[in-house]
């Protein structure tokens, strides 16, 4: 005779991986067959769905399409989503294990979740592993559950009455769907008579249930229910008035280079500049027409002898005056330094030419002395005949021209004196007017030499131009003015030694020249290139700080805010009375099941690590001190040692001390507190539970995330 697979078991069997996995397989054919027998995709008991402000789930069985349980272990209050719906109730069952007996990684205890949510229901397939329990709708009056009579097994014993009923331990079953007997049934008969009366017969079944009676009266009132939801965020105030004006800004960035502007009017000629650099000597302009000539000016007072000056370039020879006397041969003077060549002096008169005297010993030369100061410059003197031009000097300093003498004959060179002593220097004449710059012109036809013109003031550097051909020595003119110093010359070689003149009074310093006018205003130049576009300068300094503005228009109301989040899971309900008062012996009976329902199922990574996060501390009643008087002695806290044990939503804690010690520290009475860290305990959602106090006391308040739920009762001493 065949009988059903299964494993045996014999002394000395050494049992294998396959002995074990065959025990296991066939348990579960034998379990998934029941399962299919009732109806997959079916609740076997519990689960009813009811709904205030919140969707309540009772505890309860189902199987899914794929065969596995899916089981709520205590009554649960889910926050269905904003909006009409419609809603939709639905178990989830998923798979985790035990990483830390897990072997090569393969895990070898597998755990089974089951996660009720409210969803929306957009009637697709919840998939193999869920099962739809209810649907939900909201409307004017709130709330509205439907749940689908054919989705629920039949209790073995039931009476097709279509109701819904608790056992003994508050579990509700279904009693099955109504039978309708009118379908077939006579009229009544009349009744026959009595027969003998037979022997007693076996019980028979059951009758049908009789018709549902008449309501009764309402029961009494049941404890409050959890607290509901906070209501929707009022709408959002008018808008305040506005704020003080900030501080200014950062200065921003520069910005692009703009195209540049049409050129300005020319701005009035501004100061003649700084004196520029000394230019390289440029050649000799033409002569310029003879000026007037002026009236002498008083010579001006002498100035203070300056420091020896660098040697100057040789002048041009002055005019040549009347021959003087001859004098008499000069000792000869001890060698002196020899000094720069002062000016030419005016030409004496005319005089006898005299014998030649001896030539001077020629001193060392002197050490270059500086150049003093200018003496004021005296009115032009007639100018003299033009001396022949002597060779070429070193540049010096040009030294001041001294008041020209009257003309008078040229007389005969008398034999050179004896050295004297340098002089002063005169006072300098002042520049003439400039005149413009000419063109430069082609050379001209040769003509007669005209008389000459008087002197005028140096012009402007010309453009050189080529040298014309040289022209017959004309007529010696009136010297004019001597002009103003020409730039400094390169060194010349040195000329032969000129007659000594005689010594000249010291003229007073005379008062200064006028200024000669500002020459013609040149053309405008063209436009130069544009420079390049200089460093961004730091920012400014903040302004000060302005007036608030005016308070502006109410702004219309903003959208309601989405609203405080209440939806965090919760203990639902505890094993002990809070604030109760108990014997010593049923305060040890408490704590030997404490047990915690949890609205939501935890984290199945906590189921795995189970976290201690329950406390028991005992405060013993305050006791005397055996001295006279008595004396309060402070009471101690204790801890009461145990051992937390966690499930997916049930939280159960046992002490680990002996239970007589228990009772005997009890007996002295005092307070068991109870401290629950909710902030240390995730639903599946990684979502931590609230330490709200449904479970405790009715009360309206908010449902916030985390803190400690505390809790107590007390223990009367005897």
């Amino acid at each position: 005779m065949a009988d059903d697979a299964r494993t045996v078991f014999v002394d000395g069997l050494r049992v294998a991986k396959d002995h074990l996995a065959h025990l296991e397989d066939r348990l579960r054919e034998g379990i998934l067959d029941l399962r299919r027998t009732l109806g997959l995709g079916q609740v076997a008991w519990g689960l009813r769905v009811q709904a205030t402000d919140r969707v309540a789930i009772d505890p309860g069985v189902a199987f899914s399409a794929s065969g596995v349980r899916m089981a709520i272990d205590s009554p649960l209050s889910l926050l269905p989503p904003d909006g009409a719906g419609p809603f939709r109730v639905v178990l989830r069952a998923s798979n985790s294990d035990r990483p830390e007996l897990r072997v090569n990684g393969e895990p070898t205890i597998i755990l089974l979740t089951t996660v009720a949510a409210v969803e929306a229901d957009d009637a697709a397939d919840p998939g193999p592993d869920a099962l739809v329990i209810a649907h939900v709708t909201r409307g004017t009056d709130g709330l509205t559950v439907a749940q689908d009579d054919t989705l629920f097994v039949a209790a073995g014993y039931h009476t097709h009455s279509g109701e819904h009923r608790q056992d003994a331990q508050g579990r509700w079953h279904y009693d099955g769907p109504p039978l309708s007997l009118a379908a077939g049934q006579g009229p009544k008969g009349n009744p026959g008579p009595p027969g003998p009366a037979g022997a007693d017969g076996a019980a028979g079944l059951p009758g049908q249930a009789g018709a549902k009676g008449d309501k009764g009266d309402p029961g009494p009132a049941g404890p409050p229910g959890p607290a509901g939801v906070a209501g929707a965020a009022g709408a959002a105030g008018p808008p305040g008035p506005a704020g003080a004006k900030g501080d200014k800004g950062d200065k921003g960035d520069q910005g692009d280079k703009g195209d540049p502007g049409p050129a300005g009017d020319p701005g009035a000629a501004g100061p003649a500049g700084a004196k520029g650099s000394k230019g390289d000597k440029g050649d000799p302009g033409p002569l310029g027409p003879a000026g007037a000539d002026g009236a002498a000016g008083p010579p001006g007072s002498a100035g203070a002898k300056g420091a020896k000056g660098d040697k100057g370039d040789q002048g041009d020879p002055g005019p040549a005056g009347d021959p003087g006397a001859a004098g008499p041969a000069g000792a000869k003077g001890s060698k002196g330094d020899m000094g720069d060549p002062g000016p030419l002096g005016p030409a004496g008169a005319d005089g006898a030419a005299g014998p030649p005297g001896p030539a001077g010993a020629k001193g060392v030369k002197g050490d270059k002395g500086d150049q003093g100061d200018p003496g004021p410059a005296g009115d032009p003197g007639a100018a003299g005949p033009a001396g022949v031009k002597g060779s070429k000097g070193d540049k010096g300093d040009p030294g001041p021209t001294g008041p020209a003498g009257a003309d008078g004959a040229a007389g005969l060179t008398g034999p050179a004196g004896a050295k004297g002593d340098k002089g002063d220097p005169g006072p300098a004449g002042g520049p003439g007017v400039a005149g413009p710059a000419g063109a430069k012109g082609d050379p001209g036809a040769k003509g007669d030499p005209g008389p000459a013109g008087p002197v005028g003031a140096t012009g402007p550097k010309g453009v050189k131009g080529d040298p014309g051909p040289t022209g017959p020595a004309g007529a010696a003119g009136v010297a004019g003015p001597p002009g103003p110093a020409g730039a400094k010359g390169d060194k010349g070689d040195l000329g032969p030694a000129g007659a000594t003149g005689p010594k000249g009074a010291k003229g007073d310093k005379g008062d200064p020249g006028l200024a000669g006018p500002a020459g013609a205003k040149g053309a405008k130049g063209d436009l130069g290139p544009t420079g390049p576009a200089g460093a961004t300068g730091p920012p400014g300094p903040a302004g000060a700080k302005g007036d608030p503005g005016p308070t502006g228009l109410t702004g219309p109301a903003g959208p309601a805010g989405p609203g405080l989040d209440q939806d965090w899971a919760f203990v639902t309900k505890v094993s002990w009375q809070h604030g109760a008062t108990v014997t010593a012996v049923q305060a040890v009976q408490l704590l030997q099941g404490l047990r915690c329902d949890l609205s939501r199922a935890v984290l199945p990574d906590l189921v795995t690590v189970q976290p201690q996060l329950l406390q028991v501390w005992f405060e013993p009643t305050q006791t005397l001190l055996p001295v006279s008087p008595a004396i309060p002695q402070p009471a101690g806290l204790l801890g009461i040692d145990g051992h937390l044990r966690l499930a997916s939503q049930l939280l159960t804690w046992a002490p680990t001390l002996s239970l007589d010690l228990l009772a005997s520290v009890f007996g002295v009475g005092g307070r068991m507190l109870i401290r629950i860290h909710c902030g240390n305990l995730l639903d599946s959602g990684r979502r931590v539970f609230s330490a709200a106090t449904d479970a405790l006391f009715p009360a309206i308040s908010l449902r916030l995330p985390g803190g400690v739920l505390e809790s107590w009762f007390f223990v009367k001493g005897g």
